[in-house]
């Protein structure tokens, strides 16, 4: 699905927010939450905003749509 909302970035949005995504990780534990942060910032240079938003920049959305669309 994220992969799918990075496509859409690339299609639908205008400069400067094309190809960047902007979401919240929310797991009932917090550890989880960790987890899944640590794993789209280090396979998705996704970069962390605040306590739980991460951001995909267009070349993690790139890999994503990549991986999982093609």
């Amino acid at each position: 699905m994220i992969a799918f909302a990075c496509r859409l970035s690339f299609i639908k949005a205008d400069e400067p927010y094309r190809g960047y995504l902007v979401f919240d990780v929310l797991e009932e534990n917090q550890a989880d939450e960790v987890k899944l942060m640590a794993v789209y910032s280090t396979k998705y240079n996704a970069l962390r905003w605040g306590a739980t938003t991460m951001i995909i920049p267009p070349v993690g959305g790139e890999k994503l749509i990549t991986e999982f669309l093609n």
